[in-house]
């Protein structure tokens, strides 16, 4: 399962990744390998007794995340908009020996997403971890992007970030484990990602951070940690067409 994670996720954004979720470990070098992780942090039990929340957990790296998670003693919950990829996800954690629940929701949706923070809660008594992996995206020149193109990614990749963010705020900050928030975004926000505009104005370090500020995260009276991290390309062109998908 780690293989799986270390095809989507580079070293250095996974390693950050499970810093946030796991305080108690010092890693501060960028180009320390994972090799030299697996005995310190990859312990069975790393996460047991903490609830974690992967939007988008049915598919790709939402999945490959929510089975290492579960590999580790977490509960799992995968949320995402098609019921038969919900269904398939959570009963493979299960048939792996795993805690997994299926929601079916739509991170556009706030209501929606707050029904299905309440129902973890009440199935699981909690949330540890939110990972806001949700995304949507498609290919097209910017000088022929409709309106309504670009609201619907960006209602997807960084309106559905806030509401996540927003709606499990509380049970994070009520978290004996300290709530933790991890946000996939991408490295092209920076130098800009060519017929994939909204994605990359979306998913950028500062829209994210700016989402995780204003939903109250990181702010001195409530105790909850967030950190961001994004996929390797290098690993990712090998999966998928670049010029379908865009190129990270």
């Amino acid at each position: 399962m780690l293989l799986l994670l270390l095809h989507f996720l580079n070293a250095d954004g996974f390693a950050r990744m499970v810093c946030a979720l796991h305080s108690d470990v010092g890693i501060t070098h960028s180009e320390t390998s994972m090799s030299e992780f697996n005995s310190s942090i990859f312990t069975p039990a790393m996460l047991a007794g903490r609830t974690a929340f992967i939007t988008g957990g049915g598919t790709g790296i939402g999945l490959g995340i929510a089975q290492m998670f579960s590999r580790l003693g977490a509960r799992v919950v995968i949320a995402s908009r098609k019921q038969d990829v919900v269904i398939a996800a959570a009963e493979g954690l299960k048939s792996a020996g795993g805690e997994a629940l299926g929601i079916v929701m739509d991170v556009r949706d706030y209501d929606a997403v707050a029904a299905a923070m309440a129902k973890t809660v009440e199935h699981w008594g909690g949330i540890d971890i939110l990972i806001n992996n949700a995304a949507g995206n498609f290919a097209c020149p910017t000088e022929e992007l409709s309106s309504n193109g670009w609201k619907t990614v960006v209602d997807i990749d960084l309106n559905g970030t806030f509401h996540c963010c927003r709606a499990a705020f509380p049970y994070l900050s009520a978290s004996p484990h300290v709530g933790r928030i991890v946000s996939i975004i991408t490295a092209y926000a920076w130098g800009g990602w060519p017929e994939c505009a909204p994605a990359a104005a979306a998913k950028s370090w500062h829209s994210i951070a700016d989402t995780h500020s204003r939903a109250g995260v990181g702010s001195e009276e409530h105790s909850v940690k967030y950190g961001r991290a994004r996929p390797d390309c290098r690993y990712r062109r090998h999966a998928q067409n670049s010029r379908r998908h865009g190129p990270c």
